[in-house]
């Protein structure tokens, strides 16, 4: 009976932990622990911090042999030497992929998702494993050279305490350097491609993509009541077999494009895209939406554009807006809009490659539709991955560096994006939506309050 109840309580326990929100709003948790200690790993080069009373290990050790290099994280008392009970959380260290081991074709119950230590993307995959029958739980990343598998015990403080411990590690991170020509993107033939889907149409360069379509995506209410989901049916244009596959972008460890969430599931890439949205049906379903629509009609009625204060973006992210600049009013046949450069957070966080993107935020004439622009963007100004030294440091000192950062961006020319800005504006002006019966819903009466 003991032992069932124990089992039980395990279940219990792995079950919260599969639901646990994503974990860059564990920083914040982090932040509040200000007795955590910090341990500093000199041969993998990476910082970690971790509850003042706990206990770290690094192995082998004649207590503890293994042909592996591991770090452990004990609360308590460290497992019996030549046993298989782990520490509460385990680092192993390996030169070899670790990942076919975790395959979903080994385990029932099998999740995998986006799991972010610091700017270094990983994967977090748990499930039941077939051959054991029990729980597993792992985040997988590549570090360098070197591959990371970091592990809970599935007991109670290990499930409390894994993802805010594994998300608050912090690499050393070699500066992005400019790649050299023969690496660039930009293919040597550059011609123009069109493109026509149900009346909208659009030009655009070779180098951008060597295909693009468009889809009908049908609307979607999240049950859970997680507003950020929420869309009406709209037109999605995929730009597909695109820069973002080739050099620098291919040899990035990619960042996590926002509007990719919930709007691309199936492709989870860092993929261009264009969205056509029905106002009135949007406005219908999401306050939210209505907020956005209505503040960037404000600003396209306006001579000047604002500076220094989030502009209007859909869909919606469930993320900050804390980086914005290189702001222009852009027209396309059938309407204007805005076109800026950003970056969204969900913490604190250095501004590297590739997380900032070029956007445009856009209305047609009559206000029937809504037009959202994303294309990622390679900045040679950004590294690739940066070490912060100093947490606390780096926190006070936030709004000044992304100030600063903002600043060198917005002093750059178009050709210093890669993309150019002025390829992508090209591309937004050749839009037309002339005459468009994509959309025969209910968007007619917002439409009558639009200019």
């Amino acid at each position: 009976m003991k032992f069932l109840m124990i089992l039980i309580m395990s279940i219990i326990l792995f079950t919260a932990c599969l639901s646990s929100p994503v974990n860059r709003r564990l920083q914040s948790d982090i932040d509040e622990q200000e007795d955590w200690q910090t341990y500093t790993n000199r041969k993998y080069q990476f910082s970690v911090r971790l509850p003042s009373a706990w206990k770290v290990i690094e192995l082998p050790t004649p207590e503890h042999p293994a042909v592996t290099d591991q770090v452990w994280f004990v609360s308590h008392t460290a497992p019996p030497p030549q046993t298989d009970a782990k520490a509460d959380i385990v680092l192993i260290f390996t030169q070899e992929d670790p990942s076919p081991s975790w395959n979903a074709q080994y385990f029932d119950e099998y999740e995998t998702g986006d799991f972010w230590i610091g700017d270094i993307q990983a994967k977090r995959i748990s499930g039941i494993n077939k051959e054991s029958n029990a729980s597993e739980l792992v985040v997988l990343s590549k570090i360098g050279d070197f591959f990371l598998q970091a592990l809970p015990n599935l007991g109670e403080a290990s499930l409390e305490y894994f993802e805010p411990v594994i998300s608050s590690m912090r690499f050393v991170q070699v500066q992005a350097t400019q790649p050299p020509d023969s690496t660039r993107s930009i293919p040597g033939d550059v011609d123009e491609k069109t493109f026509d889907f149900e009346g909208i149409s659009l030009s655009y360069s070779s180098m951008l993509a060597e295909e693009v379509e468009g889809k009908h995506i049908p609307a979607f209410i999240d049950p859970s009541g997680f507003m950020y989901n929420d869309h009406p049916e709209h037109i999605r244009i995929d730009f597909s077999k695109s820069y973002t596959a080739q050099e620098p972008f291919s040899i990035l460890q990619p960042g996590k494009a926002p509007w990719v969430n919930h709007q691309n599931p199936e492709n989870p890439e860092i993929m261009p895209q264009i969205f056509i949205f029905p106002t009135g049906e949007y406005v219908e379903i999401s306050p939210m939406a209505a907020e956005r629509i209505d503040g960037l009609k404000i600003i396209l009625d306006n001579d000047t554009l604002p500076s220094g204060v989030d502009l209007p973006v859909l869909a919606a992210f469930n993320s900050t807006q804390d980086l914005r600049g290189q702001v222009a009013r852009l027209e396309f046949r059938g309407g204007q809009g805005v076109r800026f450069i950003a970056r969204y957070s969900q913490g604190v966080a250095p501004v590297v490659n590739p997380n900032v993107f070029y956007t445009f935020q856009g209305l047609t004439e009559d206000g029937r539709l809504y037009v959202a622009a994303f294309f990622p963007l390679y900045v040679s100004l950004l590294p690739e991955q940066v070490q912060v030294e100093d947490l606390d440091s780096f926190n006070l000192s936030y709004k000044d560096y992304l100030a600063k950062t903002t600043s060198e961006l917005g002093e750059l020319s178009p050709n210093e994006f890669e993309p150019d800005i002025d390829t992508l504006d090209a591309l937004i002006e050749s839009i037309s939506i002339l005459n468009n019966n994509a959309f025969t819903s209910k968007d007619t009466q917002y439409a009558r309050d639009m200019p």
